[in-house]
């Protein structure tokens, strides 16, 4: 069950965002080497043609590009803080001709898109570095439609492995750990993704997992280019507060150049990427009921609401527990319809119980009665 609404007007503005690799080319060139295929995979098979689609953190625009074929002839747009990246990205995509996709600078807390602007979501590596994650998730569910999905994903620093490993090697990877912490990131955040998206308003969420892994001599130079390009990164934080000199990270350099010699190198990380869906309608107005865009949508006896952002089935003979009847009024617990699946309904007292009307005629009067929230 979702959890409660969270108002956007009653969050507070969080502390500037700081980016340990703002303004690191060595690290620029390791973003601009992700594709959607590989760091969206687990979104793809959620995505069509046609649908609109907001890339968040798109940095150089690579993955976007990516998003921008599955989803064409619909339109992408990707933004980024740095308007850096986003030059790139622009340059990017002329070079390759794609005319589905603009490129903005923007904010992730306070996007520049009117309400239910976009069918799907993307954020890769961006959630983690954010003092205030769930205002984040919120607000990606504003911009997306009724039905629409975000997608997202982050390493969870917990589940990533080095062997064989030193005391310096150890030392360093620890100090990534802090670096994030500091900087008011977490990066243990993404095992927590669907209690954060459902926190966030979504009304479903399901997680996987994916392991970017070093085992062979190519695989260990990738990796090896990647972490010496976030040790570049890191590094300012780490000699500005005193926790390394600068001769002590330039000796990390050289261990993580001798780890990556050896040939029994390994590493593996898990990265955790989660689905979000918004509910079919959105009908929010101090605990009451009021309609959306558009007629509520009714998909056979049912009609469809979401209150509270619990997704509501009023009608079919059946209403929300503690509802007054023929109201919508919700009380807190209920019967819901998971709205990506139609064929199957719930009721959410404690998680889900299976539920149906009692027949046709019953159903009929059920929808009649629920006519009037019009």
């Amino acid at each position: 069950m979702a959890g409660p609404s969270l108002p956007l007007a009653s969050m507070s503005i969080p502390a500037a965002e700081v980016y340990a690799q703002q303004a690191n080319p060595a690290f620029e060139a390791e973003l601009a080497a992700r594709t959607a295929f590989r760091e969206a995979a687990f979104l793809l098979p959620h995505l069509r043609p046609g649908m609109q689609l907001l890339d968040v953190g798109c940095g150089p625009g690579s993955i976007t590009l990516g998003l921008a074929e599955v989803v064409a002839p619909g339109q992408v747009v990707g933004i980024d803080i740095q308007s850096a990246q986003i030059e790139q990205a622009r340059v990017r995509a002329a070079a390759r001709g794609v005319a589905t996709v603009r490129f903005e600078v923007a904010d992730i807390y306070g996007l520049p898109f009117p309400d239910d602007s976009f069918d799907a979501a993307f954020a890769n590596g961006v959630l983690m570095h954010l003092r205030k994650p769930v205002r984040a998730l919120a607000e990606l569910r504003r911009v997306l439609r009724p039905g629409g999905i975000a997608g997202i994903r982050d390493p969870d620093l917990g589940a990533s492995l080095y062997a064989p490993t030193t005391p310096l090697l150890e030392q360093w990877l620890a100090m990534r750990v802090r670096v994030r912490q500091h900087n008011g990131g977490d990066p243990f955040l993404s095992r927590h993704y669907r209690r954060l998206l459902l926190k966030a308003g979504f009304v479903r969420a399901e997680a996987c997992a994916s392991v970017d892994s070093a085992g062979s001599l190519e695989e260990i130079h990738r990796h090896t280019a990647f972490l010496k390009a976030q040790l570049q990164g890191h590094a300012r934080t780490v000699v500005a507060e005193g926790w390394m000199d600068q001769a002590t990270v330039d000796a990390a350099a050289a261990e993580i150049d001798a780890w990556a010699q050896r040939p029994d190198a390994f590493s593996a990380t898990t990265w955790c990427q989660a689905v979000g869906w918004r509910a079919t309608e959105s009908v929010r107005e101090s605990g009451s009921v009021r309609r959306s865009k558009g007629a509520a949508k009714e998909r056979g006896p049912f009609r469809e609401y979401e209150i509270a952002n619990l997704h509501c089935c009023v009608g079919a003979g059946v209403r929300c527990a503690g509802a007054r009847p023929g109201t919508g009024r919700a009380a807190g617990r209920g019967i819901f319809r998971q709205t990506d699946a139609p064929d199957r309904e719930f009721s959410a007292r404690r998680h889900y119980r299976h539920c149906r009307p009692p027949d046709r005629a019953e159903a009929h009067r059920g929808v009649q009665a629920a006519g009037h929230n019009r």
